[in-house]
């Protein structure tokens, strides 16, 4: 007996989902495909959850069933309690993305959760797939906690890797790719010509200088570009070092033999000096061009920059409001001279909001709206303060710019944000205006365990958030003369660091080591063989290599995101955009079920993807279903295989920039590097490319069997077959536009057709002979489906958001060969 399940969707009440997607529509879509058992969705959301309890009756245990079944349902239809939760976080001063899956026995179960949430200040009214604030590892903590046979699936977890500075923001070092720009030792961005990765199992170090709170790890052997200095200094006894107060009180001067060395890691001790290039090129360009207008890039424009990099936010209506205190009259007129000035936009709205003491500035035009958003906000990101950055013509801009620029900053947020490109942005102007910034961190974590109010409300932190006060080295602006930055002037010489004109020299105040056993990297750079995270310069010689995870990662395995908890992850959901043969490729899931549903916004998309459960009764509990996804030997149920969408089709199964229709394959990717040629921006990567990065070894078609069944039904199976089996599928109602000639009308009532009077959708696409397809549906759909069994399609893959296409007669000598069947034959239509 198989067991067709759908087990990830989503319901009305969740965005961007049909609002037919109810209870009856979910098990009238199931019914017509063939799906014995789907996920009810969203139960965390109230008014669903009332839908629910009043609409299904339990008819075994953990198991439903509609109380009163519609006569246009012809099956009787199970349904699974499920939902999704999103959990986006920062832990570690990183943030993180992940989408977990929960499987509860029962209704009670459910209400505990529901209420557990609750009380952690979940809003689940919002929507149906909520986003809380709750680590997995936490999540997956409290669920069990209440009732410990809940299934916990992740759905995906984002990769982590240090952080390098390339040429238009911070990136993982994992996602750096042949022919990407990363900052050299030489204050130059040169281009990577290799990305290395291997295993070690040794002492990682982690270094943390002076003045900034991040920290960078790596393995012993990595030379860094650094000064050793002398610990006891013949003069005073103390360390010897070139700058502060120091060099007035040592006699024999002994610093002014320094030099700078590449040195390796486990040489490296504390006060001596580690070193980070101040950029070189100045970018003299005179305007920026919105639609036909040409913007002068002067003081005006580069304060009213500093000025929304502060306290600006867009929306998708054209809306740019900046938001002040009511004490800061002077900056509020300022901004409204400077949006006159800059873009010709006069009419402003000031919203001042009840019981606070704020005053919103808010302006309208949809082009300078689309100028903020593609400059300074991370590329395909939420309109959200953390995602703020400088782009890269503001990061080479005259000297005399740049002061306005940060000072309009400082005005706004005086020197705060949750934005860690942000920080690394302004750490690079900074030292061009030689000065060292302070920078000091504030984890969300640390900041949620004081009590903090604000009229009488308690305030909590989302993100990370980041302090920079200012050390004037130099100061070639003058910017110490501004009243903004008078409280940063000091009495007192002490200072961390100091800078010449080619580098910020920051003395080293802790080493730490830890064993590590997992995966490191290294880059090999262009003619200067060296790159930098955002505290120092490192070299690609000596075979050396960075530890995966930095100070600033995510996740890369399942053990790391969810710990000693690790054990309680039965199973991963493989995602639209990734079938079983690319998951098969990562060693970690070896022992793990992998997963597939559809997630499904609407009745038709049911079943695109889907997992089969085999057994010996159409009788079935919830233990037997969890049971089957935990491998349990003695399961009345077992995966027998998944029913999968053809990878190529998920909108990100490769790289590329849709805005000027570029798409890469993983080689491409390797040979043409990852930045948009046409305008430079970076390329979204695809998730056939992270899975070449995560993969030990890349299976070759030798590593495969393509067996048929008895109704030419195409399984593939791993060579030792130690893996349950896939079938990729194209879905009846997609199959039927295509034989139609594109008609989705015509496609239509033929699937309420095919499905009413002759078999669902399942059947026919898995188990009806080719004859019965043909005296029902015509010769072309049973050509189709053959097609599709043998795995015969043409796929246009899907890349940066862009759903990817199937073609099945997409070969004109296929079709040619179709025409000449078809000839004595009657057509589908």
């Amino acid at each position: 007996m198989q067991i067709i399940s759908d087990l990830q969707l989503h319901s009305k009440y969740s965005r961007a989902v049909s609002q037919k997607m109810d209870l009856f529509e979910i098990a009238r879509w199931a019914s017509k495909k063939g799906i014995a058992l789907v996920a009810t969705g969203d139960w965390t959301h109230p008014l669903w959850f009332r839908e629910i309890t009043s609409n299904l009756k339990e008819t075994t245990q953990g198991i439903f069933q509609l109380k009163d079944k519609p006569n246009d349902i012809k099956n009787e239809v199970n349904f699974l309690l499920s939902t999704e939760i999103s959990s986006i976080y920062v832990q570690g001063g990183k943030q993180r993305r992940v989408h977990n899956l929960i499987f509860s026995p029962s209704i009670a179960t459910c209400e505990k959760i529901i209420r557990s949430l609750q009380k952690r200040g979940a809003n689940l009214m919002s929507d149906g797939r909520p986003i809380v604030g709750i680590s997995s590892k936490d999540l997956l903590e409290m669920v069990l906690s209440i009732d410990n046979d809940i299934l916990f699936v992740p759905a995906h977890c984002l990769p982590p890797n240090e952080l390098i500075e390339t040429k238009f923001c911070l990136k993982k070092i994992s996602e750096i790719k042949k022919n990407d720009y990363v900052l050299s030792h030489t204050g130059k961005y040169q281009k990577v010509l290799k990305v290395l990765k291997r295993k070690t199992n040794e002492n990682i170090f982690t270094i943390i200088p002076w003045y900034y709170s991040q920290s960078i790890r790596t393995t012993g052997e990595h030379p860094f570009l650094a000064i050793k200095t002398i610990k006891k200094c013949p003069s005073t006894g103390d360390t010897c070092l070139p700058f502060g107060g120091h060099t007035k009180r040592c006699t024999k001067k002994l610093y002014k033999k320094y030099k700078l060395a590449w040195t390796q890691a486990k040489d490296l001790e504390t006060r001596d000096l580690i070193c980070f290039p101040i950029t070189k090129e100045v970018n003299n360009k005179e305007y920026i061009q919105i639609d036909k207008k040409k913007v002068t890039i002067n003081e005006s424009l580069c304060l009213l920059v500093g000025y929304f990099l502060a306290e600006g936010c867009i929306d998708y209506k054209g809306g740019i409001t900046f938001t002040f205190s009511s004490k800061e009259e002077p900056y509020i007129n300022e901004v409204i001279q400077l949006m006159e000035k800059v873009f010709d936009i006069s009419h402003v709205r000031i919203y001042k909001r009840k019981n606070t003491k704020s005053r919103e500035l808010i302006f309208y035009s949809k082009l300078v709206a689309k100028f903020l958003e593609e400059n300074f906000y991370i590329k395909n990101s939420a309109h959200r303060a953390f995602n703020k950055v400088v782009p890269y013509w503001a990061l080479t801009l005259p000297h005399y710019l740049q002061k306005y620029l940060i000072l309009g900053w400082f005005r706004g947020d005086e020197g705060y944000t949750s934005s860690v490109n942000l920080v690394s942005s302004i750490n690079k102007i900074l030292l061009r205006l030689g000065i060292i910034p302070y920078i000091s961190l504030n984890r969300e974590i640390d900041f949620n365990r004081r009590s903090h109010l604000y009229l009488g409300r308690t305030i909590k932190a989302n993100y990370d958030s980041y302090q920079i006060r200012l050390s004037f080295i130099k100061d070639f602006q003058n910017l110490s003369r501004e009243k903004e930055f008078k409280r940063f002037q000091s009495k007192i010489s002490r200072r961390h660091g100091f800078i010449d004109n080619d580098f910020a020299y920051i003395p080293i105040r802790k080493i730490q080591t830890k064993k590590y056993k997992g995966n490191v990297f290294n880059l090999e750079v262009e003619n200067d063989n060296s790159y930098s995270t955002w505290v120092a310069t490192v070299h690609n010689c000596w075979t050396p290599w960075f530890s995966l995870f930095g100070s600033k990662s995510g996740f890369d395995s399942i053990e790391e995101c969810f710990a000693e908890l690790s054990d309680n992850i039965y199973a991963i959901e493989s995602g639209l955009s990734s079938d079983p043969l690319m998951n098969w490729q990562i060693k970690e899931l070896e022992n793990r079920s992998i997963l597939s549903f559809s997630d499904a916004h609407s009745g038709p998309k049911l079943g695109r993807e889907a997992t089969v459960f085999i057994g010996e009764s159409s009788k079935f509990s919830y233990k037997d279903i969890a049971d089957g996804i935990k491998q349990d030997q003695e399961a009345k149920l077992k995966i027998g295989y998944t029913i999968e969408f053809f990878p190529e089709e998920g909108k990100y199964h490769w790289s590329g920039h849709r805005a000027h229709n570029i798409r890469y394959n993983p080689q491409e990717v390797k040979e043409k590097g990852t930045i948009c040629p046409v305008c430079d921006q970076p390329l979204t990567i695809g998730v056939e490319n992270r899975v070449m990065d995560l993969s030990e070894k890349i299976l070759a078609k030798d590593d495969l069997l393509f067996l048929k069944n008895k109704t030419g039904v195409t399984f593939v199976y791993d060579k030792d077959k130690k893996r349950k089996p896939f079938v990729s599928l194209v879905p009846l109602l997609e199959i039927l536009v295509e034989a139609a000639g594109g008609s989705h009308a015509a496609a239509l009532r033929e699937y309420e057709r095919l499905t009413t009077n002759f078999a669902s959708e399942f059947d026919i696409l898995l188990k009806k002979d080719y004859e019965d397809i043909e005296r029902l549906g015509g010769m072309k759909l049973k050509e189709a489906v053959r097609i599709v069994r043998e795995r015969k399609v043409f796929v246009d893959p899907g890349y940066d958001g862009v759903f990817g296409t199937v073609k099945i007669f997409g070969n004109d000598h296929e079709k040619k060969e179709q025409e000449q069947k078809e000839a004595a034959q009657p057509t589908l239509f």
